[in-house]
């Protein structure tokens, strides 16, 4: 499950085991999640959405984040279907911790280090593509130096590979900087 931007919207997602034997991964909703995102109100969009799909009686783990309304949502989910005996060895492996959001709070954690060079490159991104006549020198003074048309992009906090990127792509736009001569 993954909440897109500030409006609430979840994605639940399944995947399992085919009788050939292949992973197989299907979208069971994309919907809106009104206010408020409380463990309560997760757990039982979540139980509604896997009883509409006749799910509720089939599920080994689930997948989320580490944020605190999820662990009461899982709790809370996990004590419902426990009542009704469906879980698998009691539910004791229902709540799988999302790697991709562990490692990104890991690398996040890493990258305070390096923090001041962080926030440079962040204001140096969104000045530069603050302007279109910003961004066209940039790309012309770019192009003076190296092969290839390179921009630039923001970093998102919730992926660390973007910020990798941001330091990639400002390393090797690095030798045109100094001729961008703005004013």
């Amino acid at each position: 499950m993954d909440f897109f931007d500030h409006d609430g919207y979840m994605c639940l997602t399944c995947h399992f085991i085919d009788n050939n034997w292949t992973l197989q991964k299907r979208v069971l909703s994309y919907t809106f999640m009104p206010p408020p995102h409380s463990g309560l109100a997760l757990s039982t969009k979540i139980h509604n959405l896997l009883c509409e799909w006749g799910l509720e009686g089939r599920v080994f783990s689930i997948t989320l984040d580490n944020a605190y309304t999820n662990d009461l949502s899982v709790d809370t989910l996990r004590d419902e279907l426990n009542l009704k005996d469906l879980l698998v060895c009691k539910g004791d492996h229902f709540h799988m911790r999302c790697c991709a959001h562990i490692l990104n709070l890991i690398v996040q954690e890493g990258m305070k280090g390096v923090d001041p060079s962080i926030v440079k490159i962040r204001e140096s991104v969104k000045y530069v593509k603050g302007s279109q006549a910003r961004k066209q020198k940039f790309l012309e003074c770019v192009s003076l130096v190296s092969s290839g048309n390179k921009g630039l992009s923001q970093d998102v906090s919730t992926r660390w590979n973007s910020t990798y990127l941001i330091f990639a792509k400002c390393y090797s736009s690095s030798s045109g900087i100094p001729t961008l001569g703005f004013n």
